[in-house]
């Protein structure tokens, strides 16, 4: 299987489950509590590692407890961490409130730690010696940017078939920056909504102007996922390939199905799939996350 580098964010997940979720000022009892290895771009290879390939993850790792402690658990989950930047700080937290009653979840999330720099990302990674490179977006584009700028020239130098994708989850400042530079770009639904589409497909359209060699995927909940690929087809015929939703019989825990689906579609594209079949198969394994707690024995 494929040799891939996750580059982005790993937090301590703290996930309190709920009957209802609690009105404001107001004192409530959870019924359960679990604390777990969260961030985008981690859950993205916790998934990986499970479908059998060779993971590591670049990042950015406090010097404390929950540091360390993140650090063993990723290295349980047969994820590389050789590469992470370990700094002072406190590693980045996500309270979560998990209402039982729908499956919502609601994250405050805290964060006092700095984002990874380029200059680490050059001096440290060996680019040839991924076959798929995955970057999360986050606050420092302008990195990100010489990053995967980085990653293509030496792509070009060795005249490699390494894939680049990016995943847009939130509206940082200049993140368009980074679209014309993947091969794949994952847009989130609320990414599309900020950008003013109400549709995954109004989106996707539109984004042929932003990079139209790119696969460009945007996932859309109970709607399913959607996927453009222009530059594959005859100019007057490029469908928007669609899958449904894989609904569990119980929804229990949504927090990660994003992350999940990302996976399964790199999953798929490592392994030769068609696109129709990459959406059905990231499609069927987010809804399989959304049907069980947590990501173990999802594969």
């Amino acid at each position: 299987m494929a040799k891939i580098l996750g580059v982005g964010n790993a937090t301590l997940d703290i996930i309190n489950s709920v009957s209802s979720y609690p009105n404001e000022d107001s004192e409530n009892r959870a019924n359960s509590q679990r604390m777990a290895l969260g961030g985008n771009a981690a859950n993205s290879l916790h998934v990986l590692a499970q479908l059998h390939h060779r993971c590591s993850f670049l990042g950015v790792l406090a010097y404390d407890a929950f540091g360390y402690t993140i650090k063993d658990e990723l290295k349980r989950l047969n994820i590389g961490t050789r590469h992470c930047f370990a700094t002072q700080g406190r590693t980045p937290t996500s309270y979560i409130t998990l209402n039982e009653a729908n499956a919502s979840r609601t994250i405050v999330h805290y964060r006092n730690l700095p984002e990874l720099h380029a200059e680490h990302f050059i001096d440290e990674i060996n680019v040839h010696s991924y076959q798929w490179l995955h970057f999360q977006a986050r606050d420092n584009v302008t990195d990100l940017e010489r990053m995967l700028h980085h990653c293509r020239q030496q792509r070009a130098d060795q005249h490699s078939h390494q894939r680049i994708s990016v995943e847009i989850e939130k509206p940082h400042p200049g993140v368009e920056k980074l679209i014309e530079l993947a091969d794949v770009v994952f847009f989130s639904k609320d990414y599309a909504r900020h950008k003013g589409f109400d549709n995954a497909n109004a989106l996707l359209l539109e984004s042929r102007h932003w990079n139209p060699s790119a696969l460009r995927v945007c996932a859309w909940g109970r709607k399913g996922a959607f996927c453009d690929a222009s530059q594959d087809n005859n100019p007057g015929f490029s469908p928007i390939y669609h899958s449904r939703a894989f609904e569990p019989n119980t929804v229990l825990d949504t927090v990660g199905a994003g992350d999940t689906f990302n996976a399964g579609f790199i999953d798929a594209q490592c392994r030769g799939l068609g696109l129709e079949e990459s959406l059905v198969h990231a499609c069927r394994l987010a809804g399989k996350k959304c049907g069980q707690i947590g990501f173990d024995k999802l594969v």
